[in-house]
């Protein structure tokens, strides 16, 4: 972003200045990341749905910001929430103690005005303190037919025979994790999950007219890299095809992205989805290592040279899977069946 041009964000007729794409960190001094663009342009609308109402004289508001957000509000000794206070002139609450995950974030002000801009603001730290956090939740198409998982096998074998720089069978996706990622959500509470769920679901009509009436298949065919230099790969992948080229699965793709997006707990990081499957990833290798182990900041950081792989295994076809449902999945979690533990479906067959 360019620090002379801040980006203005437009919320119900009024204009917020952000002046640094990041929120600051719990340990770092707070900069006036929220601010009305000028000071006669204030709005009456919340940007959440609780309801301000009269109280003792004043305004009050409960807002439902998930306790894992409440150090992107308070900032270092307070400081980001005594600038809210000072810029409003209301009361702000944030749970402590014992009631710290039940208990919402109260504010309270003179004016009806003056709280509505106090909770935009806090909300709108939420909104990008949560963008800060990793994705929790994905929506996702199970790839891993058994056809698919023994060629991932026969792909596996012949990598490891023909080597190169850090290729160890660390590196590989287990094969019944193969998987197509439509959307990440950053899913805090119940309540995000069941929206984020329900998002889908209100729309499953819609997504199936997206596909041909007799079905989709896609087909994982040609490997490529997340990066120009084949010496230091990160992430190793199948392309993901349409067999018939109708551009289907692009079009239900993208769709999802954009009804994830539109619930405010998914993240827009791209214009489009890209249909890939991920074969090999260097993150692997620190999978089952805690994030306080030194080794977890090292593998985090490696590559492994991919140029013997993808010069003699670069056409490699691992199969169609036919797509039956969409699912919303929580990562680093594994269900009975080795995939990812799903918290709910989008059927994709037409009656």
């Amino acid at each position: 972003m360019d620090v002379m041009r801040p980006k203005l964000i437009w919320v119900n007729g009024a204009c917020y200045r952000v002046n640094n794409s990041q929120l600051p960190k719990q340990d770092e001094d707070p900069d006036d990341y929220i601010r009305g663009e000028d000071n006669d342009i204030e709005t009456e609308e919340m940007i959440s749905s609780a309801p301000v109402e009269e109280w003792n004289g004043k305004f009050r508001v409960f807002l439902d910001i998930p306790s894992e957000l409440y150090g992107h509000l308070i900032g270092k000794r307070g400081a980001s929430l005594h600038m809210v206070q000072d810029q409003t002139d209301c009361k702000v609450t944030v749970p402590r103690g014992a009631r710290h995950k039940a208990a919402p974030v109260e504010v309270v002000g003179n004016q009806r005005r003056a709280v509505v801009r106090a909770s935009n603001m806090l909300m709108m730290a939420a909104d990008r303190g949560r963008m800060k956090m990793p994705p929790s939740h994905f929506v996702t198409v199970r790839l891993c037919t058994q056809h698919v998982q023994n060629r991932l096998t026969t792909f596996k074998a012949e990598a490891l025979e023909l080597g190169g720089r850090g290729v160890v069978p660390g590196l590989f996706q287990d094969a019944r994790r193969l998987h197509l990622t439509l959307a990440v959500l950053t899913l805090l509470t119940e309540e995000e999950r069941q929206t984020a769920c329900r998002a889908l679901q209100e729309h499953a009509d819609q997504l199936r007219g997206l596909l041909p009436a007799s079905g989709l298949s896609l087909r994982l065919r040609d490997l490529d890299i997340m990066n120009d230099d084949a010496s230091e790969t990160r992430v190793l992948f199948a392309r993901v095809h349409e067999p018939d080229g109708g551009g289907a699965m692009q079009q239900l793709a993208d769709r999802c992205y954009d009804l994830v997006v539109g619930t405010g707990l998914g993240r827009r990081e791209h214009d489009s989805v890209k249909l890939h499957c991920t074969l090999m990833n260097a993150s692997f290798l620190v999978r089952e290592l805690d994030e306080s182990d030194p080794r977890h900041r090292e593998g985090r950081n490696a590559t492994f040279d991919s140029a013997n792989i993808m010069r003699e295994l670069g056409k490699f076809d691992f199969g169609t899977v036919p797509v039956h449902e969409l699912e919303v999945v929580q990562r680093y979690t594994t269900g009975e069946d080795g995939f990812y533990r799903p918290i709910g479906a989008v059927s994709l067959v037409q009656a």
